[in-house]
């Protein structure tokens, strides 16, 4: 008890242990500042590619197979420091008065092999009418006329961690922009193997 007393009342120190004792909570604060920013930063990134390419999109008056692999291309050289399996699903809906939103057609481009890491169409991920009246999909769709026709594009894009802390190792940014064709009624497919939604 008296080295204890005599601890508390002597006022001898040095700075060195006051900032070993607050130093590592210093850096973690600072570590844990870039990795968020640097979160952030990453998400507004991949909301913009996801946008441009549904501009992109929106000039078109068709387009086949080939040309939505390119675009998914286009978003890896666009994204190049995030490294993953991205995907780019690109759905046609129309509107109908009685069965509401109907997919026209869906087409999901991802990587279909590992080791060469080529791109291709991947039928399995395609969305149907069904998926269209899921809460995560229906707030994204607006609302328009009877007949009428949207584009919807979703991207799914891994985040790169800094520093693999904080719980942000396993993050994937998934965007959805829904737009409309400029120039026509409705984004035609044309692809020579074209499979409907069902």
């Amino acid at each position: 008890m008296k080295m204890l007393g005599k601890f508390r009342r002597d006022e001898n120190a040095t700075m060195t242990m006051e900032f070993a004792i607050v130093a590592p909570l210093l850096f973690i604060v600072i570590i844990a500042g870039f990795e968020f920013f640097d979160a952030f930063k990453s998400y507004g990134r991949a909301a913009k590619v996801t946008y441009t390419i549904a501009d992109n999109l929106s000039r078109r008056e068709e387009i086949d197979e080939t040309e939505i692999v390119e675009l998914h291309a286009l978003m890896n050289a666009l994204l190049p420091w995030m490294n993953g399996d991205k995907s780019l699903t690109v759905t046609s809906v129309i509107y109908d008065e009685t069965d509401g939103y109907i997919c026209d057609w869906s087409k999901p481009s991802k990587v279909v092999n590992v080791s060469t890491g080529a791109l291709g169409i991947d039928f399995k991920f395609a969305l149907n009418s069904k998926a269209l009246s899921t809460p995560e999909i229906a707030d994204v769709l607006p609302t328009i006329a009877n007949g009428d026709s949207i584009i919807l594009v979703e991207t799914a894009i891994p985040h790169r961690t800094l520093f693999s802390m904080f719980g942000l190792e396993d993050l994937v940014w998934f965007n959805q922009v829904a737009i409309r064709p400029r120039f026509t009624s409705k984004l035609a497919d044309v692809s020579k193997k074209s499979r409907p939604c069902k």
